[in-house]
C-alpha cells in the first residue's frame, strides 16, 4: 500500500516538475505595435510549421499532355504511310473527334441563355433522328411480313 502511494506521489512529482521547468510566458501587450504584427507575420515564426515541412511535393504526370496528343500522325514511307496518306489520316482523326465544330463554337462568344437554346435544339434534333430511324426500320419490317 505505501508502494502504491510513494509510486503515485513521484508521477505526481514528475508532472508538476515537467511543468514547472516549461518556459513561462508572458501576458499580451495592451497595443500592438507595427513590429509586433510584422513578427507575427513573417514566415519564420510559424505556428502551423509543422503542417508544411513535412508534405510530400507533388509529382508533376508521367506523360506530356499537350494539344497534339491524339492529333499526331507519323510518316513512315517503310510501313506504308506516306504524306499524303498521313494527311487524310489526320483528316479523318480530326472529323472523329469534332475538331472543326469545336473550332466554330469556341470562335465567338456564345451567351448562357442562347448555349442553353442551342443544346436543347441539338437534344431534340438528335433523338427525333433515332425515334425516325426507329419509325422507318419498324415500317420497313412491317412491309416485310406483308403489310
Amino acid at each position: 500500500m505505501e508502494k502504491a502511494k510513494a509510486s503515485q506521489s513521484s508521477g505526481v512529482d514528475d508532472v508538476l516538475n515537467n511543468i514547472m521547468s516549461r518556459p513561462k510566458r508572458q501576458a499580451p501587450a495592451a497595443s500592438f505595435s507595427s513590429s509586433d504584427i510584422e513578427s507575427m507575420i513573417a514566415p519564420r515564426g510559424n505556428r502551423n510549421d509543422h503542417l508544411t515541412r513535412d508534405q510530400p511535393e507533388l509529382e508533376s504526370p508521367p506523360m506530356k499532355l499537350g494539344p497534339t496528343v491524339g492529333r499526331t500522325v507519323n510518316v513512315n514511307t517503310a510501313r506504308g504511310m506516306d504524306v499524303g496518306r498521313a494527311f487524310r489520316q489526320l483528316e479523318i482523326l480530326c472529323a472523329r473527334n469534332q475538331v472543326r465544330k469545336d473550332f466554330m463554337k469556341q470562335r465567338f462568344h456564345e451567351r448562357p441563355g442562347l448555349k442553353r437554346k442551342r443544346l436543347k435544339s441539338e437534344r431534340w434534333r438528335k433523338n427525333f433522328k433515332a425515334n425516325f430511324k426507329e419509325t422507318v426500320a419498324l415500317v420497313q419490317k412491317m412491309r416485310k411480313q406483308g403489310w
